[in-house]
């Protein structure tokens, strides 16, 4: 009876145990299948990503192969950009440094990236991209690069007596080169835009003193020389608060037409010249969307600035043209100009031309030499007051050789009187100077020095206002 108990005892464990190892495997199979699924699902998870990724990064390289040619890739920066390097056995450690540079300049859509995070600066933040743009004001811009206008024009920085003298001087030797052809000089100073809209600077910029680099340099000429100077800042801030118009550009550097406007007809009344009131002449009003500063910035603000069209003295092309320019007519004043220009320049020439026969502009000034005119105009903007030396053949040299040798003679192209000359020879084929001249004074007649016979070579000239050679003015380089 109990071997009977037994043996059922055993079956029914048999039994049990078989049911359940039955029941683990069927669980095993389908553990090994849940995760079988969670692995694929992870697996697919992740290509999923990787081709999400891939999507994203390539994307921008595909869709510019097909748009690059309809969007904007003009080069709005001051500077050139970086073309493909080449990889040489004589410099590939450093290739992967140039290429990442190429590649940062030349990423697609590089324009529209900038474009989208200096709008967000410029619009959420009022914060500049460029550390050479200020923003002002009502959304005026103001360049800060260079010589730094808005401290030029707010008096944060003022010339010396000795910076003043330097730039007479330099101002004294144009004006006698121009008078030794017969012509009359101008000095024609435009101001800043920082200097006609100081009150739209922010007001981080504080105004020290009235008394800025340009009104020293004014009142210096006026006082030391006798340079006929032009510079229409009464009349440019009359006409801002009497016209209502946009005097200068709120998003470009540079005036505007009736800026440039206001500029001609003070440098034709310096001639003798009327030209009507601005009030006279009906202007055509058109808004833009850039300028150089909004470039810098790479934004475009619509219609966030306001261009003129002067009836009667209409600009084409604004502050652009050839280095070289001449305009011809058969009305208004007979006197020739010659105007050494800067970009300022450009519209005040253009608007010049309609009140005079013949004008010949020229950022060169060799461009100017074999001019025949009446008036020398040398025009610079105030940003630019502190090194005005335009380079002009001031001194000639002439060689003879005769029985006793070879001579050279330094002779002055012009008026000379006051200015010390020191010169240093270098022969061909030598790294040696040699002074021949130290502190002295050059007449028209010109000073002789001998060299070998057969020597030819170059002289470095340096010009200064003292004996000493402690104000210099000026230096070239002659051949012999």
């Amino acid at each position: 009876m109990t071997m009977k108990t037994d043996e059922r005892n055993k079956f029914a464990i048999k039994s049990f145990l078989g049911e359940y190892l039955d029941l683990k495997k069927d669980k095993d199979n389908e553990m090994e299948t849940v995760d079988s699924i969670r692995k694929g699902v992870e697996f697919k998870g992740a290509n999923l990503w990787i081709l999400i990724f891939a999507l994203l990064f390539g994307s921008p390289f595909v869709s510019w192969f097909f748009l690059k040619n309809s969007v904007d890739t003009q080069n709005y920066e001051n500077r050139e950009v970086t073309e493909m390097p080449k990889i040489s056995l004589e410099e590939y450690a450093q290739f992967p440094q140039q290429y990442e540079t190429y590649f940062n300049d030349n990423i697609p859509w590089r324009n529209q990236l900038i474009s989208l995070n200096s709008g967000l600066d410029l619009f959420a933040f009022r914060d500049s991209s460029n550390e050479n743009v200020l923003i002002g004001k009502d959304g005026w811009l103001f360049f800060t690069g260079g010589t730094n206008p808005v401290e030029q024009s707010t008096g944060q920085r003022l010339l010396s007596e000795d910076d003043l003298e330097k730039i007479a001087g330099q101002l004294t030797l144009v004006q006698r080169w121009v008078q030794s052809r017969g012509e009359k000089f101008i000095f024609f100073l435009a101001p800043n835009k920082e200097t006609i809209y100081r009150e739209k600077l922010p007001e981080s910029e504080t105004v020290v003193t009235d008394e800025t680099e340009a009104f020293q340099l004014i009142n210096y000429l006026k006082e030391h020389t006798d340079i006929s100077v032009v510079w229409p800042y009464e009349e440019l801030m009359e006409a801002k608060a009497d016209s209502g118009m946009w005097i200068y550009s709120k998003l470009d550097t540079h005036w505007g037409n009736p800026g440039a406007y206001i500029g001609a007809k003070a440098l034709a009344e310096e001639l003798g010249v009327e030209m009507p009131e601005l009030s006279e002449v009906s202007a055509e009003l058109s808004e833009i969307s850039r300028g150089d500063l909004a470039n810098m910035l790479n934004v475009s603000i619509p219609n966030g600035d306001r261009e003129y069209q002067l009836s009667g003295y209409e600009v084409e092309d604004g502050n652009q043209g050839e280095s070289y320019m001449e305009f011809h007519q058969n009305s208004g004043s007979s006197l020739k100009l010659a105007i050494r220009r800067d970009s300022f320049g450009a519209r005040l020439s253009k608007v010049l031309q309609h009140a005079f026969q013949d004008v010949y502009v020229a950022q060169g000034e060799t461009d100017l030499i074999d001019v025949d005119a009446d008036v020398f105009v040398y025009e610079l903007v105030e940003r630019s007051l502190e090194n005005p030396d335009l380079g002009l053949p001031y001194l000639s040299v002439l060689s003879n050789t005769d029985e006793n040798g070879k001579a050279v003679t330094l002779k002055a192209e012009c008026d000379l009187n006051g200015f010390y000359i020191s010169a240093f020879r270098q022969p061909d084929g030598t790294d040696d100077w040699q002074g021949v001249l130290i502190g002295e004074t050059i007449s028209q007649e010109g000073t002789t020095f001998a060299v070998p016979d057969g020597e030819s070579g170059r002289l470095q000239i340096y010009m200064f206002l003292d004996a000493n050679g402690e104000k210099p003015v000026h230096e070239m380089t002659l051949e012999y």
